[in-house]
């Protein structure tokens, strides 16, 4: 059974921009987080996201993806195991959920040791750095763009897009970092990207 779930606790977190001008000095925390989110029990299952709200939540919703597609949705019979969570603040607190069905590899959420290791990593970022469950591999040189034009249906999309296609677009925000082989030495690759202009919750 889930836990109740409180619309304006989502509502009261940052938006994209106040969490992205907030979480400064990436590179010295990145070195922390690789080598935590790298260990074989944690690497393909859990990521670091950048945790912000989409769109203001109605009374009883949740924003629950369905797929690459996040709507808010009204929250279920609490016994509904159909609907889990799958991003949650360093306190554990989710706030983000997903549909399921029987074809999906069940992952379970992230053990408190991690919650515990990965706030001594983070310290006074803890209220803008979550842990979220990994999202499909990408092949190289792609990425995840995440958008939310449609403001009626309060829809947010996650699209693959090559990392060459927005080369042309300045001031990116960055909301997700899973660990990467870089040559010699693990770090903290991007692998989902915002377009400002796109993100509704900045012209709120």
């Amino acid at each position: 059974m889930l836990p109740s779930f409180d619309s304006q606790f989502y509502n009261s977190l940052p938006s994209i921009a106040d969490a992205d001008s907030a979480f400064v000095d990436r590179d010295k925390l990145f070195s922390k987080l690789a080598p935590l989110f790298s260990r074989e029990e944690y690497r393909g299952k859990y990521e670091v996201c950048l945790v912000h709200r989409h769109f203001d939540l109605k009374p009883g919703e949740k924003m629950v993806s369905h797929g690459l597609i996040s709507l808010p949705t009204p929250s279920p019979d609490p016994d509904d195991h159909s609907i889990i969570p799958e991003r949650w603040t360093a306190y554990g607190e989710a706030f983000e959920f997903r549909k399921i069905n029987s074809q999906h590899k069940f992952v379970p959420p992230p053990p408190a040791l991690l919650f515990e290791e990965f706030r001594l990593c983070i310290g006074k970022y803890a209220s803008v750095l979550g842990i979220c469950h990994a999202e499909d591999q990408l092949s190289e040189g792609q990425v995840y763009w995440e958008t939310t034009n449609d403001h009626i249906a309060r829809s947010h999309v996650l699209e693959i897009k090559d990392r060459v296609d927005l080369a042309n677009h300045t001031n990116l925000f960055e909301t997700c970092w899973r660990p990467q082989s870089d040559g010699s030495r693990t770090v903290m690759a991007c692998c989902i990207v915002c377009i400002p202009s796109t993100h509704f919750d900045e012209y709120r």
